[in-house]
């Protein structure tokens, strides 16, 4: 490109883009306080159309409401629910029509059973109607509404009007009334002061979140409860018009797919959303005037601004061009050629330099010999950087005889000097052997193939052999050497990765360890299963001992015999829940706990199960202290050190002894040197024996996850592990001593708790409230349900009890009001628990349900109190458990209808 032509496009870049700027920002300034006004008009015109729509709904609400207060309606609905009789229909049919007179823009008023049948009408073709599906007679029964828009046969907009009639707290029906929305019409269509396309909509939401347009459109009069909008489309105004906020949208498009801009309102109450909006070029089109006037002034602009640049940039560029004639002149190598001095300007400055450039060109020819041995040194660094990297590099010719190698090859390889490499065959050298030891033939040699192909190979996993006869695993890379498309030979690069293939085998050890853990989340699934099928047997334990209990009253010889009974079924439901955190079913739960009284019944166990060749010492302190401890994860710590303690003695006999006692940890306190524990008050277990003890490398490694000095019969080596994590969860420490023949001491330090109520596992309470309330007992274990029933009816309940949960739901449609409240199990045949309560709570949603399960991957107590389940209860389920939820149901049943 030509100097002058540089300068004409300088000069008008320069002064162009200084006009477009100030264009621009004059543009956009204008812009924006227009589109700033016409949002203020929208959001005028919103707040008017949201108020009005607000009182329209309120006024049909008041209008609702006085039809359904008449006295003599309500009378006589409820004398024709006693007594069908036709002069009580007759009377509620007069009464409707004087309050149709009454209110013109009513079109019909219907009355309707609580069955769903319409009994009386103004508009006879109605009267028997089934209309129980519909949403405003479901919404109805409890409540007022009037957003229930629909169609008449002559496709005129229409809403329906419900609510409930009640007398003396009594519901006897509900009132329907279909009444005109013209007032709500004419609101909607009013558009003055919106141009040609603005224009106001009134939409209500979906079930499923999409948007229905409630009222004819400006452009669309058949719009009214058929054109809709996906709530996948936030970029439609209607749909931000649901969020409950006000909003100025200036990048929508309307249902048209118009661009628009449009301001939106949510009206309080109802699930209605108002949008009023306008298109966005007549909003706009002033300014889109505007813009095209500027256009064309730059256009005018460009035009005077060129004519200008070429008459100065001729000027200018006439010295300069007979200031390259001189330098094509030196160019051609007629150095004795001078430029013009005589200018005074940059131009004369620039023929100066040129001058003297001309003398310097002499002077060039002489350093041309220097520079030559300065590129020769530079080779030599090129050469002294390859030879530096640690990369391997060699080169081969076409025939696969070595023609370069650098040290970090020569070192790999283990050769000394490069003569021992050079011009020899790469393959016979070092590439010879597989790494199973046969034979590498040379026709299969991937970097002899490079020379035959001209394509370049990668190979990430192969061995190479040293000048010793060893190998190592190496990754190496070939690239052709090609001159005039004729292969001259082959590069190779090559690293050592045998650290890689030993980290290689480490993660495939990593990988047993894994596929070892899928079989212990494997075992925790069994586990599950079974913890499941007995909690139902230990239901049925606990219930019918509970049973047995009540009957035998006063005779306290038997009945102390009982609460063992009860109590060791309460320690077996705590060992459910355990198997159920271990299979990853369900959380411990932690309480105020005085340990020594779960240390004596431990060692009362294990006294009756070890020989008595090994004595039991105990030294515990009732008042060591009270920690927030799972009594059954601290029990099987007990027992499982115990148990350990027991195996170490049991060919010798020994001393197995317990201490309990509490102590304070003091900062840098000595005798807990390297333990991670905070200072505070603590309880110190400690379990000692006299047996083979352990030395210091099995210490080392006693609580790691399937470490074990057992045989395989004996343990798996996650006994200590699951101990070591229990101390953790409980902010706790364990430790260990031992020397080889003279026993081992563990030492568990729980930290203390300050609380001056604590309730001792497995406490039997005394009082248990009943009632006469009528119950529906489900289970398809015939031994619980029997349990249940008659547990239930010692308390003074009236009990239906059944094993089939069809038959269940059978008795329930019969009669929905024969029965004060439900239990049932979760898992039965054909239908779950769940699924029976759904189905009876659609019929009847006030009656209380509790659903009692041991274990279900379906539901959880969020999930069923999400349903309408009032509680949820784990099994085993005791007689004070199930008769205090189901007291508290059906008190709180009692409560609500005394406040209605």
């Amino acid at each position: 490109m030509k100097i002058r032509l540089k300068l004409i496009l300088a000069f008008l870049a320069v002064l162009l883009s200084t006009i477009i700027l100030i264009s621009f920002l004059f543009y956009s300034n204008e812009k924006t306080n227009l589109t700033r006004q016409i949002f203020n008009h929208l959001e005028s015109v919103a707040s008017i159309q949201q108020s009005r729509i607000k009182a329209i709904n309120h006024q049909n609400m008041v209008r609702l409401k006085l039809v359904a207060s008449r006295t003599q309606l309500r009378v006589s609905l409820r004398d024709y629910n006693i007594d069908a009789a036709p002069d009580h229909l007759e009377k509620i049919v007069r009464n409707i029509e004087d309050a149709k007179a009454s209110l013109m823009d009513f079109k019909n008023i219907c009355i309707i059973s609580l069955e769903g049948i319409v009994i009386a009408s103004t508009d006879l073709r109605k009267v028997g109607k089934n209309i129980s599906q519909k949403d405003f007679f479901s919404q109805g029964r409890t409540e007022y509404s009037a957003d229930h828009f629909f169609l008449d046969d002559d496709r005129n907009l229409l809403t329906h009007l419900s609510g409930p009639l009640i007398l003396d707290n009594q519901l006897l029906g509900v009132l329907v009334i279909e009444s005109g929305v013209k007032n709500i019409i004419s609101s909607i269509s009013d558009y003055t002061g919106l141009g040609k396309t603005g224009e106001t909509i009134l939409a209500r939401r979906l079930e499923n979140g999409d948007a229905q347009f409630i009222m004819p459109t400006r452009f669309d009069h058949q719009a009214a409860l058929k054109l809709t909008v996906p709530k996948e489309r936030p970029d439609i105004p209607i749909i931000q018009a649901f969020h409950g906020l006000s909003h100025i949208l200036s990048d929508a498009v309307d249902y048209r797919e118009v661009p628009v801009l449009a301001v939106t309102r949510y009206v309080e109450d109802t699930d209605w959303g108002v949008v009023v909006k306008i298109d966005l070029a007549e909003a706009l089109g002033p300014v889109i005037t505007m813009r095209n006037l500027i256009a064309l002034i730059i256009a005018v602009a460009t035009l005077i601004i060129g004519f200008v640049s070429f008459y100065l940039s001729g000027s200018i560029t006439r010295p300069i061009i007979r200031l390259t004639d001189v330098a094509k002149d030196i160019s051609d190598g007629q150095y004795n050629v001078l430029a013009d001095e005589s200018l005074k300007d940059e131009i004369g400055i620039l023929a100066r330099a040129f001058n003297k450039m001309t003398a310097s060109l002499i002077d060039s020819h002489k350093k041309l010999g220097k520079n030559i041995h300065e590129l020769s040194e530079r080779e030599e660094q090129i050469r002294n950087l390859l030879n530096s990297t640690a990369e391997a590099i060699y080169g081969i010719d076409k025939n696969g005889n070595c023609t370069f190698c650098n040290p970090s090859c020569l070192r790999l390889l283990g050769f000394a000097e490069d003569d021992e490499l050079l011009g020899r065959n790469f393959h016979h050298l070092m590439h010879h052997t597989r790494a199973d030891g046969t034979q590498y033939p040379a026709s299969e040699c991937k970097i002899l193939q490079v020379l035959k192909n001209k394509k370049p190979v990668h190979i990430d996993n192969e061995v190479l052999w040293k000048a010793d006869g060893t190998c190592f695993w190496a990754e190496y890379r070939a690239y052709p050497v090609i001159r005039d498309d004729e292969i001259m030979g082959a590069v190779v690069t090559f690293i050592d990765i045998s650290e890689r293939k030993l980290a290689e085998a480490e993660k495939e050890k990593l990988n047993i360890l894994l596929q070892q853990a899928q079989k212990m989340e494997a075992v925790g699934t069994l586990a599950g299963g079974i913890a499941h099928d007995f909690n139902n047997i230990l239901a049925a334990m606990l219930g019918y001992t509970e049973l047995a209990r009540i009957k035998l009253s006063g005779r306290d010889d038997i009945l102390s015999d009982i609460d063992e009974v009860i109590r060791a079924g309460n320690r077996a439901s705590e060992l459910v829940k355990q198997i159920l955190t271990f299979s990853r079913q369900t959380e411990h739960e932690r309480r105020p706990t005085e340990i020594y009284l779960i240390v004596k019944e431990a060692f009362k166990l294990l006294r009756a199960s070890i020989p008595s060749t090994i004595e039991i010492r105990e030294n515990i302190d009732p008042k060591s202290g009270t920690v927030l401890a799972d009594s059954t994860q601290i029990h099987q710590v007990l027992m499982n050190l115990g148990t350990n303690a027991y195996h170490a003695m049991r060919e010798t006999g020994g001393i197995l002894a317990v201490e309990l006692s509490r102590v304070e940890i003091q900062r840098h306190d000595t005798k807990v040197t390297g333990f991670e524990i905070t200072p505070g008050s603590y309880v110190k277990l400690e379990i000692s024996d006299t047996g083979c003890g352990m030395d210091r490398a099995v210490m080392e490694r006693i609580f790691e996850p399937y470490f074990t000095t057992k045989d395989k019969s004996e343990g798996t080596g996650m006994g200590l592990a699951l101990i070591h994590g229990i101390v953790k969860k409980h902010e706790g420490h364990i430790s260990v001593y031992s020397e080889p023949g003279e026993g081992s001491t563990f030492q568990v330090y729980l930290p203390c708790i300050e609380t001056d109520e604590i309730r001792p596992a497995g406490e039997l309470q005394k009082e248990i409230s009943g009632g006469n309330e009528r119950i529906l007992v489900v289970d398809d274990e015939k031994s619980i349900v029997l349990m249940e029933q008659r547990m239930l009816e010692n308390l003074g309940y009236q009990v239906t009890a059944t094993g089939n949960c069809l038959e269940a739901l059978q008795l329930f449609v019969a009669g929905p009001d024969d029965f004060d409240l439900i239990i049932t199990d979760m898992t039965m045949p054909r239908m779950t628990g769940a699924e029976l309560a759904q189905k009876i709570l659609s019929i009847r949603p006030d009656i209380p349900i509790v659903l009692c399960t041991g274990f279900s991957e379906l539901i959880n107590e969020k999930k069923a109190k999400a349903i309408g389940i009032r509680e949820y209860v784990m099994k085993p389920v005791v007689t004070r458990e199930i008769a205090t939820v189901v007291r508290k149901l059906l008190d709180e049943k009692k409560s609500l209808r005394m406040e209605l």
